[in-house]
């Protein structure tokens, strides 16, 4: 291990090991607004699905039928499927709705063309397309299919945050401090609005020199920005290469002093 003074480690890193570390509010926060998404979202999506399915079968079993004449055809924007709108009217007042079709019947459908429909007797605003009610369909299925895959990408998500943060817990408690020997900092674009910090960093461990490089958010290592010197750097004792600047994580968690 190289050679520091105390005086050059921050105070917090100078308790012996095993450190009490804490998770501060913003970390907190941050897990349960991504538990909350993580759950919500596909919920919402069930949901969303459910009541659709649940509104397509009331109108397949008691709708009233009627005819419609389209009135405007919208082409789909970004991949998406085009659409037709039709216009019918119950009890003399008139009513709109909008269907999703593939690209042959967009084509082979003309301003003006007659399309049956049902409404609920209840609301006679909610109507579908007859043929899309006995298409044997289920708005729950696509639906369902992408709550699941979003599960499992935000689950995925979740595990890997889970096990890089225990990682970062474990090495603030037993890791040892020292300081790098090279340290180099740069910005760079992460899309039209957003950036992003980079850093690349020496240090030496077990008489080893150790090159490592990371990003971080610039909220995370602010004193980062525009390094006026060394930084610290916490290494397991028995591997140098599980590692983590100290300055981008230290805004997330809480050394608590020793007595």
């Amino acid at each position: 291990m190289a050679t520091i003074e105390p005086s050059e480690i921050e105070p917090e890193l100078r308790n012996t090991p095993p450190r009490d570390v804490r998770l501060r509010f913003r970390l907190y926060f941050a897990r349960a607004l991504f538990a909350a998404l993580a759950l919500g979202l596909p919920a919402v999506l069930l949901f969303v699905g459910f009541v659709s399915d649940r509104n397509r079968n009331e109108l397949k079993q008691h709708g009233i039928r009627t005819t419609a004449h389209v009135v405007q055809k919208r082409r789909g924007t970004d991949g998406g499927l085009p659409s037709i709108q039709y216009r019918y009217a119950v009890d003399g007042q008139s009513h709109e709705g909008w269907r999703t079709v593939n690209n042959a019947t967009y084509a082979n459908t003309k301003l003006d063309d007659l399309l049956e429909i049902a409404y609920r007797p209840d609301r006679p605003d909610w109507s579908r397309a007859v043929a899309d009610l006995e298409s044997g369909g289920s708005d729950l299925a696509p639906l369902g299919l992408v709550a699941a895959i979003m599960f499992l990408v935000m689950g995925g998500t979740w595990y890997y945050s889970e096990r890089r943060q225990a990682r970062l817990v474990w090495l603030l408690r037993h890791g040892s401090p020292t300081r790098t020997t090279e340290l180099q900092t740069w910005q760079s674009a992460l899309g039209a609005m957003m950036f992003i910090w980079n850093a690349e960093y020496a240090f030496v461990a077990n008489e080893q020199t150790y090159r490592r490089r990371t990003t971080f958010l610039p909220s995370a290592g602010d004193p980062l920005r525009k390094p006026t010197g060394p930084a610290t750097v916490l290494y397991d004792p028995h591997d140098p290469t599980r590692e983590v600047l100290y300055p981008t994580i230290a805004r997330l968690f809480r050394i608590v002093p020793s007595e």
